[in-house]
C-alpha cells in the first residue's frame, strides 16, 4: 500500500513537472514566433534587399526587391539565377565565375558593385554585400546578404570624376607652370608646364618624392621662406624672382630630379593655401609665369628713359644758353640803338610808347606768355594778343587805346573779352597780376 501510494506521488509530480515543461516550450516557442515575425517585419519593411539561399534556391527574398529591380520576390523564388538574368551583361560574366567557384567555400564576405536592367530598360546600380551562414558542423550551407541601390551616388561618383578629368585637362593645358603640394610639402601634382620649365621629363621622379620641407638644398634657397608663409595661411606674390641655373642649391636639386634646363629665367610667382571646411590646410599650389622677356623689355626701357631724361636735360641746357646769347647780343647790339633813337626821335607820346614798349619787349624777348596762351587752348584774336601783352607791360587801358589808336570804350570790351575767354570773368583778379603769373609758371 504504502509503495502504491508512492507511485502515485512520483507520477503527480512528474505529471506536473511536464506540465511546467510544456508551459515553458509554449512560451519560448511563442517568444520565438513573435521575434520571428518581429524580425520579418523588419526585413520586410527595409529599403535595403535582404536575401537568404542554399545552394539551389532563394529561401528568403525582403519585398523591397520589387522596388529597385523591378520584379517581385516570387520571380526569385522561382528562378534561383534570377539575380544574374537581370545582371548587366558587361558585369554578368564577372562575377558570374567568381560567384560559381566561391561563394560556399570558406568565410569569404563577397562586397560587390555591379548594374542590373529593369525590364523598362533602365539600369541601376547596385551595392551587394554577402556573408556565409553556417550550420551546427560549421559548414557554409547557406548565405545571406544585404543589397542597396546606389544609383544617385553612382551618378554623383561619374559627374564629379568627369568634373575633375575636366579640370586636369585644364590644368594641365594651363600655360602657366602650376605645382601642388599637399599638406606635409610633398608635391602631388604639377602641370606640363612646370615639367617645361624646368626641362623635367617624368613626373614621376617629382611626385610624391619632392618634398619641401626635407629638401635640405630646397630650405637654404630665398624661395622657401615664401613657401613656409603659405604654410601659415598667408598668400605670398614674388612679382621677380630670378631663377639661376648657376645656383649652388638649384645644382643640388636638379641633379637629384633630373632637370635639364640651361637658361637662367625670371619668374613672376604668387603661392597661396587651399582651406578644407574647418579651415585647415589642405594644399598649398605655386603659380609660376615666366616674365624674362618682359624684365627684359623693361630693362631696356628704364635704360632708354635714362638716355632721353639726359637728352632733353641736355636741350634744356642749350635752350637756356641760346636764350642767354640772345638777350646778351639785344643788350649789347640792340638797345643801345633802341635808346639812342628814343632821345633823338619824335617827343610825340605815342612814338615814346611804341620805343619803350619795343624796348621792353626785347629785354624780355625769352618771354613764353603768348606761347603759354596757345598751349592752354585759348582763343584769343591778334589784337587780343596785342593788348594783352601792352597789359602785361604796365599799361593801362587809356595809354591803350592812344597806343593803339582805339577808343577807350573798345579797349574795355576786349578786355572783358580775354577775362572771359581766360575764365576769370567773374573772378575778382587783376589781369596785369594774372598775366604776370602766368608768364612764370
Amino acid at each position: 500500500m504504502p509503495d502504491k501510494e508512492k507511485s502515485k506521488e512520483q507520477l503527480v509530480s512528474e505529471l506536473q513537472n511536464a506540465r511546467e515543461k510544456i508551459k515553458a516550450l509554449t512560451e519560448l516557442q511563442t517568444a520565438y514566433i513573435d521575434d520571428k515575425n518581429r524580425f520579418k517585419q523588419l526585413l520586410d519593411n527595409l529599403a535595403e534587399v535582404f536575401w537568404l539561399r542554399d545552394r539551389e534556391k532563394f529561401i528568403y527574398v525582403s519585398p523591397s526587391i520589387e522596388k529597385i529591380w523591378g520584379k517581385p520576390a516570387r520571380f526569385f523564388y522561382d528562378n534561383p539565377r534570377a539575380n544574374f538574368m537581370l545582371m548587366h551583361p558587361e558585369d554578368r560574366d564577372r562575377l558570374l565565375a567568381e560567384y560559381s567557384v566561391k561563394r560556399f567555400q570558406g568565410d569569404k564576405v563577397f562586397q560587390e558593385e555591379f548594374r542590373i536592367v529593369r525590364p523598362d530598360g533602365s539600369v541601376r546600380w547596385i551595392s551587394s554585400r554577402s556573408f556565409p551562414i553556417k550550420d551546427a558542423r560549421g559548414t557554409t550551407s547557406k548565405r545571406a546578404g544585404i543589397c542597396e541601390d546606389i544609383t544617385r551616388r553612382k551618378e554623383y561618383e561619374f559627374a564629379l570624376k568627369e568634373r575633375e578629368e575636366q579640370l586636369f585637362q585644364i590644368f594641365q593645358q594651363m600655360p602657366y607652370p602650376i605645382e601642388i603640394l599637399d599638406k606635409q610639402g610633398t608635391a602631388v601634382m604639377v602641370n606640363k608646364a612646370f615639367l617645361k620649365l624646368y626641362g623635367i621629363t617624368d613626373q614621376n621622379i617629382l611626385i610624391g618624392k619632392f618634398n619641401i620641407f626635407k629638401e635640405t638644398a630646397f630650405r637654404e634657397s630665398k624661395l622657401f621662406k615664401h613657401f613656409n608663409k603659405a604654410y601659415k595661411g598667408k598668400t605670398v606674390h614674388i612679382p621677380e624672382s630670378l631663377l639661376t641655373v648657376t645656383d649652388p642649391h638649384l645644382s643640388r636639386i636638379k641633379n637629384k630630379y633630373k632637370m635639364s634646363r640651361t637658361e637662367d629665367v625670371t619668374l613672376e610667382i604668387t603661392i597661396f593655401p587651399i582651406f578644407t571646411h574647418t579651415g585647415d590646410i589642405w594644399r598649398v599650389v605655386s603659380i609660376r609665369r615666366d616674365i624674362t622677356q618682359m624684365a627684359e623689355q623693361r630693362q631696356q626701357l628704364e635704360q632708354k628713359n635714362i638716355a632721353l631724361k639726359e637728352i632733353l636735360a641736355q636741350i634744356e641746357f642749350e635752350k637756356l644758353e641760346i636764350k642767354s646769347r640772345i638777350k646778351t647780343n639785344i643788350e649789347n647790339l640792340v638797345l643801345p640803338y633802341v635808346i639812342k633813337l628814343g632821345e633823338t626821335h619824335s617827343k610825340e607820346y605815342k612814338d615814346k610808347k611804341y620805343l619803350e614798349l619795343i624796348k621792353n619787349n626785347l629785354e624780355n624777348i625769352s618771354s613764353s606768355l603768348i606761347q603759354k596762351i596757345a598751349n592752354h587752348h585759348i582763343m584769343l584774336s591778334p589784337r587780343e594778343l596785342e593788348i594783352c601783352d601792352l597789359i602785361k607791360n604796365g599799361l593801362c587801358t587809356k595809354e591803350i587805346a592812344v597806343t593803339l589808336s582805339l577808343s577807350i570804350m573798345t579797349v574795355e570790351k576786349h578786355r572783358q573779352h580775354i577775362r572771359k575767354k581766360l575764365g576769370i570773368s567773374h573772378e575778382r583778379i587783376n589781369l596785369h597780376t594774372y598775366l604776370h603769373n602766368m608768364e612764370k609758371q
